[in-house]
């Protein structure tokens, strides 16, 4: 009999084990740190290495539309909680970040919601959109020679391939100081039909894009904790889920063109 109670535990746990993997609310954004490594001052020979014009992970338009500064160093403003680094949008500017679903582990049908802090010298300096990307879809065909095109072939609309926005949530901060930014209950409505060749009007979404876009005519917009979360009410702070890449350490020559201000070399084949 008492052989059977190492094999009782052992089920007990067994049970127990689904509902203690159950992941608790996390942040979905890569890097919302806003991390960074300072590269010009390697490759302008100064001594600052606490700001940089771009941040890892987040997309711009032009290197310097942003500015990322180490918060010990900003002095417009302190931030309300103790964070590692502060983004200050250029005038009309925007600061983006695009990820798919499977990567963010979100599927249709669930709803996400977004919170931002942010300090601005006038009011309403910033919008943040949450906009769901798609891949273009419609009913009927398309030719190229309807672009001006020799090419009289048709295509079904659904194989363009394109990424579309798709209805979203969208927010704008409030009077001149501290704000916080809430985008809330955002749904990621999405249906497919597997077809080669018949085009639909369903919402193909694949993806997520959260945009962040400065109104201001002069002055930044400083922003920073910026959480991306499942679920219809934003949260802040929270664990981040995704941690950043490492695929910089697999191209040692690349980074130290990088280091050095080389120009880089790019090469896009296909068919």
């Amino acid at each position: 009999m008492k052989a059977s109670y190492p094999l009782i535990a052992l089920l007990a746990l067994s049970a127990a084990a689904p509902g203690a993997a159950e992941p608790g609310p996390a942040n979905l954004l890569l890097n919302p740190q806003f991390r960074f490594h300072a590269f010009d001052n390697s490759r302008e020979g100064k001594a600052d290495s606490s700001t940089s014009g771009a941040v890892p992970c987040w997309d711009q338009d032009a290197y310097g539309d942003v500015q990322v500064t180490r918060s010990p160093r900003v002095t417009a403003f302190r931030p309300r909680f103790p964070v590692e680094n502060v983004v200050a949008i250029r005038p009309g500017k925007r600061l983006s970040q695009f990820a798919l679903l499977v990567e963010m582990g979100l599927d249709h049908g669930d709803r996400v919601s977004f919170s931002l802090q942010g300090y601005q010298t006038t009011p309403g300096a910033l919008r943040a959109n949450i906009v769901p990307m798609r891949l273009d879809s419609a009913a009927g065909s398309w030719s190229p020679a309807e672009f001006g095109q020799e090419d009289k072939r048709r295509f079904p609309r659904h194989a363009r391939g394109e990424l579309v926005r798709g209805p979203g949530g969208t927010a704008v901060s409030g009077g001149a100081g501290h704000f916080e930014l809430k985008v809330e209950n955002v749904e990621l409505a999405g249906a497919f039909t597997e077809s080669g060749d018949q085009s639909t009007d369903e919402p193909n979404t694949i993806g997520l894009l959260v945009e962040l876009v400065s109104l201001a005519e002069e002055g930044d917009v400083f922003v920073y904790a910026p959480c991306l979360c499942r679920g219809a009410t934003a949260q802040s702070r929270l664990p981040e889920a995704r941690p950043l890449p490492t695929y910089y350490r697999g191209i040692p020559r690349t980074m130290q063109k990088l280091w050095r201000g080389e120009p880089l070399h790019i090469i896009a084949m296909g068919s």
